[in-house]
């Protein structure tokens, strides 16, 4: 019973995200669903074709027993959903993903500016360039 107390409460999103999913789901997995809500509510009516439930009725135990079946994984304990993964990182991390991003970004950035910088540069600057960069632009061109 004492893990019952500990389930994390779900957020408005998590409400969302789970009803989505639900929505999505066809057949047997449906069925299943239907089971588990009325093994927490068990005047829930099966006579009718199509059930409409507000899923914030449902008790803590059956939303994640939901969330379970529907992703296949159990949420996180309310002790790590507080948590930050930013505050796990070392500056030393840090420092090293950013100047990984940094190296990434220039790769991007770089022939941006080297076709401006060639665009402005002299035509045998631009042409020495050119002719060693890649053959595909040259071959374009003066067709």
């Amino acid at each position: 019973m004492a893990q019952r107390e500990e389930l994390a409460e779900f957020t408005f999103e998590q409400k969302k995200d789970l009803s989505e999913r639900i929505n999505s789901l066809g057949g047997e997995e449906l069925n299943t669903v239907v089971t588990i809500i009325q093994s927490s509510m068990p005047n829930l009516d099966e006579g009718q074709e199509e059930i409409v439930l507000d899923i914030d009725a449902l008790d803590r135990r059956t939303l994640h027993r939901l969330h379970e079946f529907v992703t296949g994984k159990r949420l996180n304990p309310r002790k790590q959903t507080h948590k930050r993964g930013r505050t796990h990182y070392s500056q030393e991390d840090a420092d090293r993903k950013i100047q990984e991003l940094e190296k990434t970004l220039q790769k991007f950035d770089g022939p941006k500016q080297f076709q401006a910088a060639s665009g402005h540069a002299s035509s045998s600057e631009s042409d020495s360039d050119s002719s060693s960069g890649s053959d595909s632009e040259d071959s374009g061109s003066s067709s």
